[in-house]
């Protein structure tokens, strides 16, 4: 939410981010900093996916990108879905009393049949590639989500989900936090008939109140204040939870407003700076000003993605000038 402009308040980033902390340790430490008793605090795991327009525009393709964010590692960790996978083979040997080496891939597929039957009797069966995949690990298990075309992506793309869930569950993972990037796309796309875009936003109810779903997930998702007004009618029509920027809903609803002050400005800046800084120096916000600062958060309206570009812009311009000094005229000539 700024003044004027929607995009470029760290929405993407911070979701990442938080994808990163959670699947770190499957959300113990997370947990623990929110207050949680440690009685309460079950693993959890976290993925990203983001809305996007074109011809497979949809929740179910959004869902089927979401797991296959969970076979991917990042930063240095395992994926998600490989450490749900050992843990499953924990569980099996240790029930078993065999060594994790003798456990065989049937015994892995027969396991996520059976949780599946348990956590959603009437559903449909799992996709078998996805089985074998999920019981080689590693590789296999990307290349069998990666086979999906777009057609089964749009149609099927549920069945991805229903695996996913199914893998944790099995692992003793009880939640997926799924970080939806980009709603806006879903208001914003004029391809979509108003009768489609119902159907999508209704889906996301489905996936609120239905189970094995209203159990084991829980949505985040992100948009900006012009596509929360296109798409109020839907949401209150579909019963989903209010958006509004209200103190009722300071539980729910994050609102990112950008960089507000000066001090704020200045910090980001000098973490920015200090990334790449070669030298020490007596100001850590050299060769920036004051002015400078306050003028890069009226130029960029406070919105941290783009106040960066910005200064980074403005670095360029005074390297190649030869300045010593960034002031806030030099800001407003570059």
């Amino acid at each position: 939410m700024g003044t004027s402009a929607d995009t470029g308040f760290g929405k993407t980033r911070l979701i990442r981010q938080m994808r990163d902390r959670i699947n770190n340790d499957l959300g113990r430490a997370v947990l623990e900093a929110t207050g949680l008793k440690a009685e309460r605090i079950v693993p959890v795991a976290a993925a990203y996916t983001n809305l996007k327009s074109g011809v497979a525009m949809g929740l179910f393709p959004v869902l089927h990108a979401a797991v296959a964010d969970l076979g991917v590692a990042h930063r240095g960790q395992p994926s998600v879905l490989d450490k749900a996978r050992k843990m499953v083979i924990e569980r099996i040997a240790a029930q078993e009393s065999i060594d994790e080496d003798d456990v065989t891939k049937d015994a892995i597929i027969n396991d996520l049949r059976r949780v599946r039957l348990d956590t959603a009797p009437a559903g449909s069966p799992l996709r078998p590639e996805l089985l074998d995949g999920f019981a080689a690990g590693g590789v296999d298990m990307q290349e069998a989500i990666a086979r999906a075309s777009d057609a089964m992506k749009l149609r099927a793309g549920i069945a991805y989900l229903d695996f996913a869930l199914t893998a944790l569950k099995a692992a003793g993972i009880e939640r997926l936090f799924l970080f939806v990037d980009q709603l806006e796309d879903l208001a914003n796309n004029r391809t979509l008939t108003k009768a489609k875009r119902d159907r999508e936003v209704g889906r996301i109810r489905d996936l609120q109140e239905e189970e094995p779903y209203a159990s084991q997930l829980r949505m985040v998702l992100t948009f900006h204040s012009t596509a929360a007004a296109a798409l109020a009618d839907m949401w209150v029509m579909h019963r989903l939870p209010s958006f509004e920027a209200v103190p009722a809903n300071d539980s729910a609803v994050v609102v990112l407003r950008g960089i507000t002050n000066e001090d704020d400005g200045a910090e980001l800046l000098r973490v920015y700076l200090d990334a790449s800084r070669v030298d020490d120096v007596d100001d850590d916000l050299t060769p920036f000003q004051a002015d400078a600062v306050s003028e890069l958060i009226a130029q960029s309206q406070g919105r941290v993605g783009i106040l960066l570009s910005q200064a980074h812009r403005v670095l360029d311009a005074g390297a190649r000038a030869g300045l010593t000094t960034i002031t806030a005229s030099t800001v407003a000539d570059c």
